[in-house]
């Protein structure tokens, strides 16, 4: 187009994708693209994943409202969070006693996945680890999310489900209609996202490879509405609850005192999705995937544990052969059983393969393993068992200009059946610190594949 830069292109190509096929995602066509933002943090590694969600979590005045995919009450950044939740009750309570005004609980929400059924057998068969055993459900009342099964009174976190409006839902599914994506949003201002999970396999000696991003202005409220949806479709057996309002009863303090341009970023969402023989890519996160894979003019960057996207591979194999460079970072053997089947899309071997045969001008494509630039002594993590160190990173960039992070892997699930949400950064200064922090130093310690 004469006159509009690169970058220009390509912003615009994402921006309309994604806003032709709102409907199919989670977030209202008036808030997926928003700017004003900041990028606050880029935090690498489970410590410094939950340390960061904590301070956002401790900042809290009106609204906690945490989703995750695997929530282990007793993992070093569940207590993290919970520890969190106790100072921003106690700073409440210190307010409301030097206070006349009338007072509101600080309002909590917690939701978190449940696999039943067909879709909880399948994920313990081809678990990666040994104990594949466990309960018909796991209890989720709120008690039993903050390690006090007993519901004892004197229990540390026994304050926070009697002294906080705490609500906990599930998102209850029997095919793969997952709820995958991760976030915490305080006060509809500020927002912590990840693909890492409440889990103690982010910690320890050999701590799965993962990062998360904070980030504060009007896309959180955004967010808001991508939590918003999942929860109120979401059940709770062991607990009364209550709907969540679309609109926020309290103005967002970034929203009102924001005075710079800030980020232009977009939320990119999809709706979890119970077809096993789905194949669609209209909603916003595959076309906006697709429409910068499509753009792009000189460099992608892709980082996932997971590949097998029949349309991303496709995308990324024209690309190569019109003289765009193609890197692809993946994890080595990552969830092969689960994955080694045509409906789940096949390994990641097999898909780069795919890709490579597709590839007519081969200079143009490099395909790594995985090997943990914490742990540069150690061999390519292979697998996806707890304590190898394997990464559990996604990430996209396109150009230097644009940068896209979040829960969603490139493969058929994330991308045909579970629910996901994503961050795309239409900057390139952002690009550059995520890039810089996440993709490039596994990069330089990775080998071909």
């Amino acid at each position: 187009m004469p006159g509009i830069s690169a970058a220009q292109q390509l912003e615009t190509a994402v921006i309309k994708a994604s806003l032709a096929h709102a409907a199919a995602g989670t977030v209202r066509p008036e808030r997926i693209v928003s700017e004003g933002n900041i990028l606050e943090s880029v935090d690498i590694g489970g410590d410094s994943i939950f340390a960061k969600q904590a301070e956002l979590v401790r900042t809290a005045k009106k609204e906690v409202i945490i989703q995750t995919f695997a929530w282990d009450p007793g993992s070093p950044g569940a207590k993290m969070i919970l520890d969190a939740l106790l100072d921003a009750l106690h700073s409440s309570q210190q307010q409301a006693s030097s206070s006349n005004a009338s007072h509101e609980r600080l309002r909590v929400r917690l939701l978190i996945n449940e696999g039943t059924g067909f879709a909880q057998k399948f994920m313990r068969l081809t678990s990666a680890n040994k104990n594949r055993s466990g309960p018909g459900r796991w209890p989720s009342h709120p008690e039993a999310l903050v390690g006090n099964f007993k519901k004892s009174s004197e229990h540390k976190y026994a304050p926070l489900t009697r002294d906080l409006d705490f609500q906990v839902r599930v998102h209850q599914h029997s095919s793969s209609n997952s709820i995958h994506a991760k976030s915490v949003i305080v006060d509809g201002a500020r927002a912590a996202v990840t693909g890492a999970n409440v889990q103690s396999r982010n910690h320890g000696e050999n701590p799965a490879y993962d990062f998360g991003i904070t980030v504060s202005g009007p896309s959180a409220l955004g967010m808001r509405d991508n939590f918003t949806a999942a929860w109120n479709g979401a059940v709770n057996p062991d607990q009364e609850t209550t709907p969540l309002p679309e609109e926020l009863d309290f103005t967002p303090e970034t929203a009102a005192s924001s005075s710079t341009k800030g980020l232009r970023m977009a939320v990119l969402t999809r709706r979890p999705d119970w077809n096993l023989l789905n194949t669609n890519n209209e909603n916003p996160q595959n076309s906006a995937f697709l429409a910068a894979v499509s753009t792009a003019q000189h460099t992608i960057q892709i980082m996932t544990p997971n590949f097998n996207s029949p349309a991303l591979v496709q995308a990324l194999a024209n690309a190569a052969n019109r003289g765009v460079r193609v890197e692809v970072l993946l994890s080595k053997g990552f969830n092969d059983e689960r994955v080694k089947n045509t409906i789940a899309g096949g390994t990641n071997k097999s898909a780069a393969s795919r890709l490579s045969r597709s590839v007519k001008k081969k200079e143009f494509l490099d395909v790594r393993y995985f090997k943990n630039p914490m742990m540069p002594d150690n061999p390519v993590p292979n697998g996806n068992s707890a304590g190898n160190g394997a990464s559990h990173a996604k990430f996209m960039a396109v150009d230097g200009a644009l940068v896209i992070v979040g829960s969603s892997n490139m493969d058929k699930t994330s991308w045909h059946f579970s629910g996901e949400m994503n961050l795309g950064f239409f900057d390139a200064g952002a690009t550059r610190q995520i890039k810089g922090s996440v993709f490039d130093p596994a990069w330089a310690h990775s080998e071909a594949v």
